[in-house]
């Protein structure tokens, strides 16, 4: 200390933090194991990248009407949750994706959902896709991109 006082040609100023709390207040604030610079939300520790596209939609209706996908949580961190735009497959040949789709479900935590609707008629048919999101952003959701400003909020 005494060193630096000497050979110091104006004031000093110090920056300090407790024993242990260097990397945390300096690097990683938030202590997701991402450096600051490459987390998009340094302030939250439940997202650190904006979620991906989601891969690997399947419906199973063997007891009612089951959608699953790939779970993206270890992508863009734990605080991912999923919307699912929904519509009739018919409105979607006669009207185009952005004007069918309305939000089926929002604030999905797991990567699965029951449908509950009513089989559609005869001839007619639904069409379903999801897309997760954090405190990064939202992902698309696929295609030409006309759905991807649709508000899914629970």
């Amino acid at each position: 200390m005494d060193a630096l006082r000497q050979n110091a040609e104006g004031p000093l100023t110090f920056l300090c933090a407790t024993i242990g709390s260097g990397v945390r207040l300096c690097a990683d604030r938030n202590l997701d194991t991402r450096f600051n610079g490459d987390d998009c939300a340094p302030l939250d520790p439940a997202a650190f990248a904006v979620a991906p596209e989601v891969p690997d939609l399947t419906c199973d209706r063997s007891h009612g009407t089951t959608l699953a996908w790939s779970d993206q949580a270890a992508l863009p961190g734990p605080g991912i949750v999923y919307d699912i735009p929904s519509g009739d497959l018919s409105d979607l040949s006669n009207r185009g994706l952005a004007a069918a789709a309305t939000c089926l479900a929002g604030g999905l935590g797991g990567a699965t959902f029951t449908d509950t609707r009513p089989d559609p008629a005869v001839d007619r048919g639904w069409f379903s896709l999801v897309r997760g999101r954090n405190g990064c952003g939202a992902a698309i959701f696929g295609g030409d991109g006309s759905t991807d400003t649709l508000a899914c909020v629970p």
